[in-house]
């Protein structure tokens, strides 16, 4: 069975599961683009195709077809490697356009940061630049990795912050981290002694990501709707995302009855028997 294959056979299972319940509203992001990439490496197209695989199937459904899809891409228009996600501490050397990969976001069509080798799959699919069959989301990773700054830095500051916050000595560093079970602590970040220059590692960010994400899609939950987050993903981000959607239901004021299932797909370098998909649920109590 091929990379590609064993996801589509694990979401087929998810899809066929779960189908029966209220309709949900459902959010496919495929598509991740970097500026450092003049175009998308060969496993990024991959996903995105698998992503449009999701979205005809979702379509195609004649009971349990979703009350709404929406689809939405995620731009890396982050310019250094840091310890975290980011710039170390927050040191502002930021690319705010993809100049380097011959890429900028217009303030008004973002559609046009989209590589040139990606675009096809997306007019294969009714997306053009003026008009779409699917409602399409546009996520800047700096925008996000700043909004997740801010939150971090609020509930450090807040005074029940020792409720679910857990700050370490580390050196010249304080490190950040959500408590859990102790075995289970998540390290959100870190800042300098003393300050609240801090920079967040890629667990923040996409727990920022997600509730985003949620923000954008609550105008199209019904009564009883539940939502349904598929983020396609290489194996080395697995544990970020999958530790971020958990980080996410506890840092954010996420609504207590609804339901939310994040759907990570991971695709592996060799095919194996590892899990090709990790559900993370949110708590509804």
């Amino acid at each position: 069975m091929s990379h590609s294959s064993s996801v589509t056979a694990a979401l087929n299972e998810y899809i066929n599961k779960n189908s029966k319940g209220p309709a949900p509203v459902v959010v496919i992001e495929g598509g991740y683009f970097d500026s450092r990439d003049v175009e998308p490496p060969d496993d990024r197209l991959l996903h995105l195709r698998d992503s449009f695989w999701l979205l005809d199937k979702l379509s195609r459904l004649t009971i349990g077809q979703p009350r709404m899809i929406v689809l939405s891409a995620f731009f890396n228009d982050l310019s250094t490697e840091g310890r975290y996600c980011g710039i170390d501490l927050c040191r502002d050397e930021i690319n705010t356009v993809f100049a380097d990969a011959g890429l900028k976001i217009k303030d008004r069509s973002p559609f046009s940061a989209i590589p040139q080798g990606a675009i096809p799959i997306y007019h294969r699919h009714g997306i053009e630049e003026d008009e779409s069959k699917y409602q399409l989301y546009f996520y800047r990773m700096r925008t996000t990795r700043n909004r997740a700054l801010s939150h971090l830095k609020k509930l450090i500051q807040s005074p029940n912050a020792s409720e679910i916050l857990h700050q370490v000595d580390d050196g010249d560093v304080i490190d950040i981290r959500l408590k859990r079970k102790p075995a289970e602590e998540i390290v959100l970040g870190s800042r300098r002694k003393g300050t609240y220059r801090m920079s967040v590692r890629c667990t923040a960010l996409m727990a920022q990501h997600y509730w985003d994400i949620y923000q954008r899609s609550a105008k199209y939950l019904g009564d009883g709707s539940p939502l349904w987050i598929f983020d396609f993903n290489r194996f080395t981000e697995r544990d970020r995302v999958h530790s971020g959607a958990k980080a996410s239901f506890d840092l954010y004021n996420w609504p207590a009855p609804l339901k939310v299932e994040v759907v990570n797909c991971i695709y592996y370098p060799k095919v194996n028997d590892a899990i090709p998909i990790f559900v993370t649920e949110k708590p509804t109590f």
